[in-house]
């Protein structure tokens, strides 16, 4: 019997087996030389021992994905974690934008060039099962930017896939990367809660406000950038209440948005007969027009059908508004209102406004103007006559803190209110401004009193008249830029005008009992003034605590200037508190010493 019968193969039967009719080349040497037992080149006992370390590392790994599954930070319910995630979003306006969104005032958002698309995402790296939660979890993918990157058009496809049925809040941070997702999103409208669209030139915002001719029933909150051209230049010679040709008015049905609650509108046409939806909460306007001269009664009677309104912000009143005259008695109220801005170029605007609004006696207040013009511009400008029925906040303050700079004059009542006065054509009418607080506030309550900023050009007349028509202030607070604080020694100094008078004339501000003072550098005439006005009031309106806070040279200067203000105060002072401090923080080389006094331990410690 041949090989090829007895079922054996010869070698010639195994170079036809792997010749080139089977695609491989022809076997020249064995695949494995002979080598006796140890024909791999390893021993039994080698391969033995690396195969029992394989298994080893993959029962130590088995273990290890164990005790990872059995750790609190996999074991926390999807809930907790969901709002752990949730965290890295804060809630603005009934929507969420992300942390790492950069606000500016008056603009809309922008982002971080490091920003990413979802500012939870790092947080997926912590573990498989934070990453697995994420990734099946629709509520986190229903917060979408789309910034001016590219690749958009793939994150926007993926966060609508992953947010399966949930509401959307779609933020857009560029036009032409918005009118791009458009044919993406469209099919998604009804499912949008929160959406913002950018800043855009006129033909570009018609093709984003398309996206409102849809039903829109689950949107609860939209913000609007519209077109910076809408509104002229200062120096333009055009009519500012004509609407520039090719704007369209953004309508806002309320049948087509019946869940409405937040809008905010920057810079775009308003239509004169499509009022707001009665469901707003929160209604902001910038720098808005109506699409034709609307007289105020209009303006008025689509926010009193606002009925749920919690906060108004009017960032300039519509520009072509006609302020035609209201009653009295016809008056609107928003019986609900919280928080109520309002800030125009013209303070007789605001007034005109206000006059024909009631609201609650809770609300906070906030009323800005620039000019007056031809009239000086005082915090009196921006109320109506019948103010303080109207707004008893204002009535019932008893605490005012006021901010001065160059550019504006502001006063904080507290609990949110506040009026302030831009830069008036003469930088002096800041302060006759300040001398008419009592016309503005209850003089009779108002028992604390703080001014901050640059009081460089105060004069004594001017600390004189605040003070004297504010005769109730017992604190009073002074935190200044400038280094002529001791004319507000001098101006609360009784002045002789005769030296063969036996008493000193009434002083102002003889309410008076604690004085904190920070800023400024100590110098001989701060001294000088001090002590005038520290000895001229201890016989009328004594006080109880006196706060120096000054700038020294150095730790001895400081040192220096406290023994010698002692030694000639302490004898005028002998009961109450006096703290005489160096500041922290003001500057390279300056000291930092911080020491507080009782004068009448002082004086104890002199007679010992």
């Amino acid at each position: 019997m041949s090989a090829g019968q007895d079922g054996s193969a010869s070698p010639g039967d195994a170079c036809q087996l792997v010749g080139p009719l089977y695609g491989l080349p022809p076997l020249q040497e064995p695949l494995v030389p002979p080598q006796g037992d140890s024909r791999t080149g390893l021993s039994r006992a080698a391969i033995s021992d690396r195969l029992q370390a394989v298994r080893d590392e993959a029962e130590r790994l088995a273990l290890s994905a164990l005790w990872n599954a059995t750790s609190p930070i996999n074991r926390l319910p999807n809930e907790i974690l969901t709002e752990i995630f949730m965290f890295f979003t804060k809630r603005d306006d009934g929507g969420f934008l992300p942390l790492w969104a950069l606000h500016k005032p008056r603009d809309q958002p922008k982002l971080a060039p490091s920003a990413r698309p979802f500012g939870w995402l790092p947080l997926t790296l912590v573990c498989r099962h934070w990453w697995a939660m994420a990734r099946t979890t629709p509520t986190l993918w229903r917060t979408i930017d789309i910034n001016e990157q590219r690749g958009q058009g793939s994150l926007l496809r993926l966060a609508l896939q992953r947010s399966a049925g949930a509401p959307l809040d779609v933020t857009f941070y560029a036009a032409r990367r918005a009118l791009a997702a458009f044919p993406l999103l469209m099919p998604h409208v009804s499912r949008i809660r929160k959406l913002v669209l950018p800043e855009a030139e006129k033909t570009e915002l018609a093709a984003l406000c398309s996206v409102l001719d849809h039903e829109m029933p689950t949107l609860n909150s939209l913000t609007i950038y519209g077109d910076r051209d809408l509104v002229p230049p200062a120096e333009a010679t055009v009519d500012p209440t004509a609407v520039p040709a090719g704007h369209l008015p953004v309508a806002l049905p309320p049948s087509r948005f019946p869940s409405l609650a937040y809008l905010n509108l920057s810079w775009v046409v308003l239509p004169t007969q499509c009022p707001f939806p009665p469901t707003l909460r929160t209604l902001t306007l910038m720098s808005c027009t109506y699409e034709r001269a609307t007289p105020l009664s209009e303006f008025l009677k689509t926010l009193e059908e606002c009925r749920a309104l919690e906060d108004l912000c009017l960032e300039g009143l519509p520009m072509n508004l006609s302020f035609d005259h209201i009653p009295s008695k016809a008056a609107i109220k928003l019986p609900n209102l919280k928080h109520l801005v309002v800030s125009e170029d013209r303070a007789s605007r605001v007034a005109h406004f206000l006059g024909a609004l009631h609201v609650p006696r809770d609300c906070s207040l906030s009323f800005s103007a620039r000019h007056n013009q031809p009239d000086p511009l005082q915090f009196s400008s921006l109320l109506p006559r019948d103010f303080k029925s109207r707004f008893p906040v204002l009535a019932s303050a008893q605490f005012a803190e006021i901010f001065v700079t160059g550019m504006r004059v502001e006063m904080s009542l507290g609990g949110g209110s506040s009026l302030q006065l831009g830069q008036g054509p003469v930088p002096e009418n800041r302060w006759s401004s300040l001398g008419e607080l009592s016309a503005v506030l209850d003089s009779s309550r108002l028992t604390r009193l703080s001014v901050c900023g640059d009081i460089s050009i105060a004069e004594e007349d001017h600390w004189r008249s605040l003070f004297k028509g504010l005769p109730n202030i017992e604190h009073f607070h002074l935190g200044c830029f400038g280094t002529n604080m001791q004319r507000l020694f001098i101006a609360l100094s009784p002045a002789s005008d005769s030296t063969s008078s036996a008493t000193l004339p009434e002083p102002v501000g003889k309410s008076l009992r604690h004085i904190a003072i920070s800023g400024g550098e100590w110098n001989d005439s701060i001294m000088d003034a001090l002590k005038t006005f520290l000895t001229s009031r201890m016989a009328l309106a004594p006080l109880h605590t006196l706060r120096l806070e000054f700038r020294f040279k150095n730790e001895a200067e400081f040192l220096a200037k406290k023994a010698i203000f002692l030694a000639e105060v302490a004898p005028s002072h002998p009961s109450g508190a006096l703290e005489f401090e160096a500041p922290h923080g003001y500057g390279s080389g300056r000291g930092s010493v911080s020491v507080t006094l009782d004068l009448s331990q002082l004086a104890n410690e002199d007679e010992d």
